[in-house]
């Protein structure tokens, strides 16, 4: 891309397959500082597609990138040309980002989109929450008749002793938003494993 301008900034980005925002991030993620970023405002069609889908663009080499529309800051990390990963931005980092971006001219991208990117319907510990039970629920047998029902009782307020009845129900359940109820569960389940 031509015109490349780099940001005299350090900023911590998170790269996932993912777009997480900020606030989102784990601690246990790997969580590093990046500084010569380049940086470009685009429309929001544009920025949505970045956010969207795994993008191939002519880079010349690694970078990473800070696109805007003005309202929403993300970063791509690029290897060969293909944007795996993307970064939601701090907020602080957001702030700085404001005045730069304030002034700049719009530019027009030439990418290609390769692929949807997978979303993130949820918060990240609800998904963690959701693959956590399906996986308990999937791993119960038959012969965990009393933890089936007890589960069961906890998380409907009902008594129910049709076992297929109840696995299917909490599995049906799981393809649902998650709620403080499953929240609820996820904590029983853990405290029976300590």
């Amino acid at each position: 891309m031509k015109g490349d301008s780099f940001l005299n900034y350090t900023f911590k980005l998170n790269f996932q397959d993912k777009y997480y925002a900020f606030y989102d991030w784990f601690n246990t993620d790997h969580i590093q500082e990046y500084n010569h970023i380049k940086y470009y405002k685009v429309d929001t069609k544009t920025l949505n597609d970045l956010i969207n889908y795994v993008v191939k663009m002519e880079t010349g080499s690694s970078f990473v990138y800070i696109f805007s529309d003005t309202f929403t800051y993300i970063a791509l990390i690029f290897n060969n040309n293909i944007a795996y990963q993307i970064s939601s931005v701090m907020l602080n980092d957001e702030y700085k980002l404001k005045k730069i971006y304030r002034d700049l001219k719009y530019t027009k991208l030439n990418y290609e989109k390769l692929k949807v990117r997978e979303k993130c319907e949820d918060l990240r510990y609800m998904e963690v929450i959701k693959k956590a039970l399906l996986d308990e629920v999937s791993l119960l047998s038959d012969n965990d008749e009393d933890k089936i029902k007890y589960l069961y009782y906890e998380w409907f307020d009902k008594k129910e002793s049709n076992i297929a009845l109840i696995k299917k129900k909490m599995l049906n359940k799981l393809q649902k938003p998650i709620t403080s109820k499953e929240k609820y569960i996820y904590d029983l389940i853990l405290a029976s494993k300590k």
